[in-house]
């Protein structure tokens, strides 16, 4: 089932590498496409699952994928560190490489695949470790960036406010309170979350085409 899953995501990938390829799609159009899962149907489909819940978990479980997001990113620029210091990085791009170590690419292609994986009610506990993503990615990542580097490299709060971090804050109120919502609005959550994970992987099958060797 898993495999099964799996093939079919690196398939979407492919698709979006030959779409590429034949000029269907371009990397400005790829660029405009990120944009819209980003800002719209991955959190549409993080309320989606909040919304269409049949069985909660306790808030012990919530508090306990928060604990270790939380340690996680805690602990991962000490390892980024001790990588440095194996790969001899210079000093001028320390932070840059614990940046890769600490940070990967979880918002965009792991909502994805725990989906396609786990099923929907999936979605909601990896929004939660999204959040703490979110807001490390915004303060400690700004930081790691700057290391070294010229200019400034000041913590902006503002760039705390995106959707993805409003819907997951606000799914986990829904969640914690067991709000549902009127058909109506689950089935247009769910109609447009439901385009994330093949638009997703089609633009990274784009990226991929887009890449110069």
């Amino acid at each position: 089932m898993i495999i099964g899953q799996m093939v079919v995501l690196f398939a979407l990938m492919g698709l979006g590498f030959l779409l590429y390829r034949v000029n269907i799609l371009d990397l400005n159009t790829n660029s405009k496409l990120t944009s819209l899962v980003l800002s719209v149907t991955t959190p549409c489909m993080v309320l989606n699952s909040v919304l269409c819940t049949e069985k909660y978990s306790d808030s012990k479980t919530i508090f306990t994928i928060l604990g270790i997001a939380v340690i996680t990113y805690f602990i991962t620029p000490f390892i980024g560190l001790f990588i440095n210091k194996l790969l001899h990085v210079p000093s001028n791009q320390t932070g840059l490489y614990v940046f890769m170590t600490v940070f990967s690419n979880i918002g965009f292609i792991g909502y994805p695949i725990m989906k396609a994986i786990f099923g929907n009610d999936s979605v909601f506990h990896t929004s939660l470790f999204g959040m703490v993503f979110n807001i490390m990615l915004f303060t400690l990542g700004v930081y790691l960036i700057g290391i070294g580097q010229q200019g400034s490299n000041k913590l902006n709060l503002k760039n705390l406010i995106t959707p993805g971090v409003i819907c997951s804050f606000l799914a986990l109120i829904l969640y914690l309170l067991h709000i549902r919502a009127p058909k109506i609005i689950t089935d247009f959550t769910g109609m447009v979350g439901d385009m994330t994970t093949p638009l997703a992987m089609i633009i990274i099958g784009v990226t991929l085409g887009g890449d110069e060797y």
